[in-house]
């Protein structure tokens, strides 16, 4: 059983935002199965924060056309069918890697690593490792992050997220609660909000990940990672229809 989970510091919307809308109880299982459809669909792209399609205002397209048949949830409360748990960093797209996947990704980054490459750079490479599977040598490409700039608050996010990624239904939870003390001591970090409601979907958490989704756009809608959290909670509208109620 899960345990119980840390609090979200109270999102705090601008003035004239939206209602929030909500997840019917009965739902929410199908809602997040939308999701975890729109995390496959995402697949390598995710680790750019790239939207699922183009952004969308009110009346705008279906952000996941085509979407296959709803992913199950597993028993450990994690969405099954998920690509591999990875940091997703939110950095700029770099030029050329538009639509690769994520082995196609490492290929490219690989000429550019050495002894000068940068923070950033490191922590692209972490979260492209961590998408492949690959734990280890994305943690230690978050340590040499960390070794570079040491306040680099993306690679501290995915050094808690590798332990998360192999260490089933507990880990999970012991890296949200990692994740909401970094949250409440910095409460309008959006890559902490986002990464997340991220780790809320591999817990099988419907309620707690659109929460904190909505809140990652009411940080910056217009952001990297603002535009992917609207997407996903656009995946969540597609599927909170109530399900038929059991004998």
């Amino acid at each position: 059983m899960s345990k119980p989970e840390p609090p979200s510091p109270p999102a705090t919307p601008d003035a004239g935002s939206a209602p929030r809308r909500t997840i019917p109880r009965m739902g929410a299982r199908r809602a997040l199965a939308a999701v975890a459809v729109a995390a496959v669909a995402v697949g390598s792209a995710i680790v750019g924060a790239r939207a699922l399609d183009d952004p969308v205002g009110p009346g705008g397209r279906d952000p996941a056309p085509a979407m296959p048949a709803a992913a199950p949830v597993g028993n450990a409360g994690t969405a099954a069918g998920l690509p591999p748990l990875a940091l997703v960093p939110g950095l700029p797209e770099r030029p050329g890697t538009e639509g690769l996947t994520a082995a196609q990704q490492l290929e490219a980054l690989r000429p550019l690593l050495g002894p000068d490459a940068g923070a950033d750079l490191l922590v692209e490479l972490g979260s492209v490792l961590q998408s492949l599977g690959r734990g280890p040598e994305a943690q230690r490409a978050y340590e040499d992050a960390l070794e570079r700039d040491p306040d680099n608050l993306a690679a501290r996010i995915g050094l808690i997220l590798v332990p998360a990624a192999i260490g089933g239904a507990d880990a999970l939870d012991a890296a949200d609660a990692e994740l909401a003390t970094l949250e409440q001591a910095e409460p309008r970090e959006q890559l902490i909000t986002f990464n997340r409601a991220w780790v809320a979907i591999y817990r099988g958490a419907p309620v707690r990940a659109r929460r904190l989704l909505e809140r990652t756009v009411d940080l910056g809608a217009g952001t990297r990672l603002g535009v992917t959290a609207d997407t996903l909670l656009r995946a969540f509208d597609a599927g909170r229809a109530p399900a038929p109620a059991g004998p």
